[in-house]
């Protein structure tokens, strides 16, 4: 499998995908999938972490396949708007950002996070489970 798929942490607030140098926009389906069946043993929000730190490059038609899956595919009951991408490179930024202009929706109903380190990503995930938790008590 080119993408792990697993619970950061054993708390189980986020799902960490982990990507290999080389992957397909199929790989990426099947590891939705792989999430998925992870957040069915939840009944709260997940977060989810994508760590791109190995790759350095999207697979072809990267512009129309991350708005189809940013507005699509992940439609879990349990999926959170918050997706951290960690170690993402400038030129694969750049595709992500022209794809949230192309399809508006896809920022609207996600809150896209950019950072170099895992340890980041989990400070974000920290801070957003913090918070969930005062909005509720």
């Amino acid at each position: 499998m080119n993408i792990q798929v697993m619970w950061d942490d054993e708390r189980k607030w986020a799902v960490r995908y982990v990507f290999a140098p080389k992957w397909s926009w199929d790989d990426l389906k099947n590891a939705f999938g792989e999430a998925y069946a992870l957040m069915d043993t939840v009944e709260y929000p997940v977060h989810s972490i994508l760590d791109l730190t190995q790759t350095h490059t999207l697979p072809e038609h990267a512009i129309t396949q991350i708005g189809k899956f940013g507005l699509s595919d992940m439609a879990h009951k349990n999926q959170s708007r918050l997706i951290v991408l960690v170690g993402i490179n400038a030129f694969v930024r750049a595709l992500i950002s022209a794809a949230g202009k192309i399809f508006k929706p896809l920022n609207e109903h996600n809150d896209l996070r950019f950072v170099n380190t895992l340890g980041e990503a989990q400070k974000i995930v920290e801070s957003q489970k913090a918070e969930e938790t005062s909005k509720r008590t």
